[in-house]
């Protein structure tokens, strides 16, 4: 549904994403988020999430955001708390980034300006990673184990 309300949104929702899932496992590494669970997937939602907002802008970034969260069970509560947290924070980080970029230039056809968008994505995404790794490093982040697992109800987990 997603797709069809913001089809120009959809593939930068999903370039984002895989960029985010790429980046995050670079940074993280197997040998950290076994010492540190949970930090792999909150570096990842930091730097999605703020990625989003920074190209997407405020309304359609939230709009892909509350949709992918829509998706959880409710068998995984304490990950889906730890990722609206991290995905808040996310937002800060974005507004930070935001402020020490050139504005956007949007013409009537949003594709029109590609090699900019591309130069200023990169831009970007090299102070959001750097922004989200002070906050792993600093320790601010959420993660399931920051939640009583009582919350999660495996009772009622999807049938495949």
């Amino acid at each position: 549904m997603a797709c069809v309300e913001h089809p120009v949104g959809c593939k930068d929702y999903k370039d984002i994403s895989t960029w985010a899932l790429e980046t995050s496992s670079g940074v993280i590494t197997n040998e950290i988020e076994t010492a540190h669970p949970g930090r792999r997937n909150a570096f990842r939602h930091f730097i999605w999430r703020a990625e989003m907002e920074v190209e997407m802008g405020s309304e359609v970034s939230e709009y892909f955001a509350d949709a992918h969260e829509a998706w959880n069970s409710i068998a995984e509560t304490t990950d889906h708390l730890a990722d609206l947290a991290n995905n808040e924070t996310a937002i800060g980080i974005a507004h930070e980034v935001m402020a020490h970029l050139p504005p956007k230039t949007i013409g009537t056809d949003l594709r029109v300006d590609t090699i900019p968008a591309m130069l200023r994505r990169t831009e970007s995404a090299q102070q959001v990673v750097a922004l989200a790794k002070a906050q792993i490093e600093a320790d601010d982040y959420m993660t399931t184990y920051d939640f009583p697992s009582s919350l999660n109800r495996p009772d009622l987990a999807r049938i495949p």
